[in-house]
């Protein structure tokens, strides 16, 4: 069967596999048939998915409801090392409003940009920082909240990726980080 170019394909559209065909110039019309079929079966597939988006973020401001308050570090790993209990607990957490800020007496405080993903497993949190070296690059991290303790896992580098578990083990370019709600 000779390669030929269907109507309206372009290179781009080649390369990635989509091919653009007129509809009633194949097999009359048995082709069209399958295609609105496949679209149907496709739709009725990826429905659900559109559910899960829409639901996760009307969920979005309940949860980040639920994690504002102050919080305080209670333990920490970076890449299967644990971190100095002193200076874990010395950073201060406050969530509010949809942002995070991160205090340390002596330190420049840090402020991120919080967007949460409730409706994924593991819960997603996309930070970005506003105040520091790297603004505007999102860090892509996973958390869960148990009571009142907050868990965070989330990459050293924002190129790194968004997590899968809640470990950071030695070479992973993850850091673990467990806060405690501080108590009024």
């Amino acid at each position: 069967m000779a390669q030929r170019r269907r109507a309206g394909s372009t290179d781009a559209n080649e390369r990635l596999g989509i091919v653009i065909i007129p509809t009633g110039t194949i097999d009359n019309g048995r082709f069209a048939m399958k295609r609105k079929a496949l679209i149907v079966v496709a739709a009725l597939a990826l429905w659900p998915l559109q559910n899960v988006a829409a639901d996760s973020k009307s969920d979005a401001p309940a949860e980040l409801k639920k994690l504002e308050g102050a919080w305080l570090g209670e333990a920490g790993q970076v890449e299967g090392k644990e971190i100095d209990p002193d200076r874990v607990r010395a950073v201060k957490w406050l969530v509010m409003e949809g942002k995070i800020l991160m205090s340390a007496k002596g330190k420049r405080d840090v402020v991120f940009a919080a967007e949460v993903t409730p409706a994924t497993e593991p819960k997603a949190i996309n930070l970005t920082p506003t105040s520091i070296r790297r603004k505007g690059q999102a860090i892509q991290a996973i958390y869960k909240l148990e009571g009142d303790k907050l868990t965070f896992c989330c990459p050293v580098q924002p190129d790194v990726g968004r997590p899968t578990k809640f470990e950071a083990p030695k070479g992973s370019q993850l850091t673990l980080i467990v806060l405690r709600r501080k108590k009024p």
